[in-house]
C-alpha cells in the first residue's frame, strides 16, 4: 500500500482488556522505563548523518499489554521479508508475538520476446505454477506484540520499519500509537486466511455497487447460507459481465471498508434478504400498493361493487391533476350535498315541476341514492383524516405516476372486488379481539384476515441482520357453487404468465431436478427455488390447485389458487366462516400461499417470477 491511511476515528482504539501484562520484559532486550529511555535519548536519522529528538509517545508504560501495532517500511517489498526475519530472530522477539502479513494469490505473467505476454512460473510452494503470493496490503504489516518490544526491536534491529501513529486532532496533542482493536483483527485474519482465495478485491466502494444504475434499481441484497464464505451478506450484481456477489469487510487501518467480490456466485447456496433502506420489491410494488389502499378506502366506507369502480376512477382522475386525497374528497362532499340540496328542493316544489323534473332524470339517481352516495363520501373524509403520512406519501405517488402512465391502472387491474392475496392494510377495520373480518360482495364473500410474517432484514448502513416480523392481511373469497364451496386467493397476473407458457418453456418451470442438474441450467425450475408452488402446479398439494379464468362473478374471470370443499352442510344457524371445514381449508390456503411467497421472494432465481409475485404479495 502506497499510502496508509491513518486518520482513524477513536472508537476504533479501544483499549484492549484482556491484555498480557509484559512487566517481566527483559531489561538487556527493551527497556524498562519508556520515558527514561526514548524520551531523553537522542535518535539518529535513517541517513545517519545527524540526530534528531524523539516525540514524546503517550503509552501505557506501567503494563505494557499486548496490542496489534502497525508497521510501516519505508522501503519496498519488505512485508514478507519482515515477517521471516522477526520469526528468525527468536532471541530479540520475546515480546513480539505475531507478525501478520495479509496475503492473496495471483496470476503473473511477464513479456515475451515477441512482445506478448505469457505466464511466468513462480518459485517457492509455487514452483512452476503461475502464481505468486502477494500482500494484500504495500508498505505495512500488522504486528502483535507490546510497544516497547516492538519499539525497541524496530529501533535496534529493523530501522527501516516504524510504528504507525495516530493522526493529530490539534497541534497541542500527544502523538499515541495507532493500535487495531484485537476482535477486529481476529476478524479480518479469519477473513484474510479462510477467505481470500474464493473473492477478488475491488476498487470502488461498497456503496457504488448498492444501485442498478442500468434498470434504475437498487441492486438485491443476498446472503451467503453455506460453504467456506456462509454468512457473508452483500449486493447481488454484475462482475466482469457475470452474476456475482459483492460484500465489505472492515478495513484494519480504519476508514473506508475493503470491498471484495465473489465472482463464482452460483458455486454457493445463496438467498435474497429485504433490504430495510432500500429494496427493489418496495420500491416496484409501491404503485400496487397505492391502488390498494385506495380500494381498501372505499371498501371500508361501504362502497358496493356496483359503485366502487366508478368513485375509484374519480378520485384517481383528481390525484392525477394534483389535488390531495383529503382535499378531492372535501370537494366531493361539497358538489354532491349541493346536487342533493337541490334534488330536494325540484321534489318539494310543484307537481308540474316535480313531474318535470323526473321525466327529464330519468337516468340519474334518485335522491334516496344521491344521499346514500353522499353519506358514504363523508365516510371517505373521515376515514382519510385517519390515514398515516407514509400513506398519504404513497397515494401522492399513485396520482404523480398515472399523470406520466394514464393506463397504468386500466391495464394492470382488471377488477375491483378481490384484492391480491397479501396485502398491507386490511382496509375494512377488523374488529378489536379478533383477527379477521368478513366483507360482502354480489356473488361471494371474503375474508380479511391478519397474517404474521418473519423475514430475514438486512440494514446496510449498520451492517445488521433482523429477523423482522410485519403484519399483512390475506383476502380469501368463498363461493358457494351448486352443493360445494370454493375458497380462493387472487394471484391473477402470477398464473396468468403461467398459465400462457407452453411446450419446453412450461417443461423447464416443471422440470423434476436431479443432483447433477447443472445450477445454471435450472434457475428457472419450481422445482429448486420454489417447491410449494411445484407441488401445487403438479397437482402434489391437493386440495389446492390453481384455477385458470374462475368466474368471480357474471363479468369478471380471475386466476386463483383454489380448494373446494364439495356437499358442505352448514348446520342450522352456523356462519359460513365457523364452519370447521372452512377454517381449516382457509388456513390451509393462507399458509401455503404465504410459503410460495417466502420461497419465490427470498430465491436470487426465478427474477421474472419475483416481478410477477408484486402484483400478488405488496411487499412493504
Amino acid at each position: 500500500m502506497k499510502e496508509i491511511n491513518t486518520g482513524l476515528e477513536s472508537r476504533f482504539f479501544t483499549p484492549h482488556n484482556g491484555g498480557l501484562n509484559t512487566a517481566d520484559v527483559n531489561p538487556d532486550q527493551c527497556p524498562s522505563s519508556l520515558s527514561g529511555s526514548l524520551s531523553n535519548t537522542p535518535a539518529t536519522d535513517r541517513s545517519g548523518t545527524k540526530e534528531m529528538p524523539i516525540p514524546h509517545i503517550a503509552v501505557n508504560r506501567e503494563k505494557n499489554e499486548l496490542k496489534w501495532y502497525v508497521v510501516l517500511f519505508d522501503k519496498p517489498n519488505q512485508e514478507l521479508k519482515f515477517k521471516r526475519t522477526v520469526q528468525a530472530d527468536v532471541e530479540h522477539t520475546k515480546n513480539i508475538l505475531e507478525v501478520y502479513c495479509p496475503t492473496r494469490v495471483v496470476k503473473e505473467y511477464h513479456k515475451g520476446n515477441n512482445g506478448a505476454k505469457a505466464v511466468k512460473p513462480s518459485n517457492g510452494k509455487n514452483a512452476g505454477l503461475p502464481y505468486r503470493e502477494k500482500p494484500l496490503f504495500t508498505g505495512a504489516d500488522f504486528v502483535y506484540a507490546s510497544y516497547q518490544g516492538l519499539s525497541f526491536y524496530l529501533k535496534e534491529y529493523y530501522p527501516s520499519g516504524s510504528i504507525q501513529l495516530k493522526r493529530k486532532s490539534t497541534a497541542n496533542m500527544k502523538s499515541e500509537p495507532l493500535t487495531v482493536p484485537e476482535d477486529q483483527m481476529s476478524k479480518f485474519m479469519n477473513f484474510n486466511d479462510n477467505m481470500i482465495d474464493y473473492v477478488v478485491k475491488l476498487n470502488k466502494p461498497f456503496k457504488d455497487y448498492a444501485f442498478n444504475k442500468k434498470e434504475g434499481m437498487p441492486n438485491d441484497t443476498v446472503k451467503i447460507v453455506d460453504g467456506v464464505l456462509a454468512g457473508l451478506t452483500g449486493y447481488f450484481t454484475k462482475i466482469a459481465g457475470n452474476r456475482g456477489m459483492v460484500f465489505n469487510v472492515t478495513n484494519p487501518y480504519g476508514g473506508e471498508p475493503l470491498t471484495f467480490a465473489v465472482p463464482n456466485i452460483w458455486d454457493f447456496h445463496v438467498v435474497r434478504l429485504h433490504n430495510a433502506e432500500s429494496d427493489k420489491q418496495t420500491i416496484v410494488s409501491a404503485k400496487a400498493r397505492g391502488v390498494d389502499l385506495l380500494i381498501g378506502l372505499l371498501q371500508s366506507c361501504g362502497y358496493g361493487d356496483s359503485i366502487i369502480k366508478s368513485e375509484f376512477d374519480i378520485l384517481l382522475n383528481k390525484l392525477a391533476n394534483g389535488i390531495s386525497l383529503q382535499k378531492a374528497v372535501e370537494d366531493l362532499v361539497c358538489q354532491r350535498k349541493a346536487i342533493l340540496d337541490h334534488s330536494i328542493k325540484q321534489n318539494n316544489g310543484a307537481n308540474q315541476k316535480e313531474e318535470s323534473f323526473n321525466t327529464n332524470k330519468k337516468d340519474t339517481p334518485t335522491t334516496p341514492a344521491k344521499e346514500t352516495r353522499l353519506q358514504l363520501t363523508k365516510c371517505l373524509a373521515k376515514r382519510t383524516l385517519d390515514i398515516t403520512e407514509d400513506d398519504k406519501q404513497l397515494i401522492f405517488y399513485l396520482g404523480s405516476y398515472v399523470r406520466e402512465f394514464p393506463r397504468y391502472v386500466q391495464e394492470n387491474w382488471r377488477q375491483f372486488y378481490l384484492r391480491p392475496f397479501l396485502t398491507p392494510t386490511s382496509g375494512v377495520v377488523i374488529p378489536e379481539g379478533n383477527d379477521y373480518v368478513i366483507v360482502s360482495h354480489s356473488d361471494f364473500k371474503e375474508v380479511i384476515k391478519r397474517v404474521a410474517i418473519g423475514e430475514d432484514v438486512y440494514h446496510p448502513s449498520n451492517g445488521k441482520e433482523e429477523v423482522r416480523r410485519s403484519f399483512y392481511y390475506a383476502h380469501v373469497g368463498i363461493k358457494r357453487q351448486n352443493k360445494d364451496y370454493i375458497l380462493f386467493t387472487n394471484w391473477d397476473k402470477f398464473l396468468g404468465a403461467y398459465f400462457a407458457t407452453d411446450g419446453m418453456e412450461r417443461v423447464k418451470l416443471l422440470k423434476s431436478l436431479k443432483k447433477e442438474d447443472d445450477t445454471r441450467k435450472s434457475q428457472e425450475a419450481f422445482c429448486k427455488y420454489a417447491g410449494e408452488l411445484y407441488n401445487v402446479l403438479k397437482g402434489q398439494s391437493l386440495p389446492l390447485v390453481a384455477t385458470q379464468d374462475f368466474s368471480l362473478n357474471a363479468r369478471t374471470n380471475i386466476n386463483v389458487l383454489s380448494i373446494t370443499i364439495p356437499n358442505l352442510v352448514l348446520s342450522t344457524g352456523e356462519e359460513l366462516e365457523d364452519s370447521i371445514e372452512i377454517k381449516e381449508a382457509l388456513e390451509c390456503l393462507v399458509n401455503t400461499g404465504v410459503k410460495i411467497c417466502k420461497q419465490i421472494n427470498s430465491s436470487t432465481h426465478l427474477a421474472v417470477w419475483r416481478d410477477y409475485l408484486t402484483t400478488v404479495w405488496l411487499h412493504e
